[in-house]
């Protein structure tokens, strides 16, 4: 078994950004994944998220489409959705 990490960079609604952040860091924890980077900079976060394998990670950029606040997101072309 092989694991994988996904690098990403996403901005967040600056009236709600540790709301926002909280919400995705929670999306992760429960999907199983682990946290190997973060960083903030003023509404721009840095994460790099990493997992035994590839398919928790697709589920968690999948899921992040769908949180309210963040946009501009930036994922490595292997997991942009079809």
């Amino acid at each position: 078994m092989t694991s994988a990490r996904l690098p990403l960079t996403f901005c967040i609604d600056p009236d709600s950004t540790l709301d926002t952040l909280e919400m995705v860091l929670a999306i992760a924890r429960r999907i199983g994944l682990h946290l190997t980077h973060l960083q903030l900079r003023g509404n721009q976060a840095f994460l790099e998220l990493h997992a035994a394998e590839h398919d928790p990670l697709a589920l968690f950029c999948a899921r992040l489409h769908n949180v309210i606040g963040v946009h501009d997101i930036d994922l490595p072309v292997h997991m942009l959705p079809n």
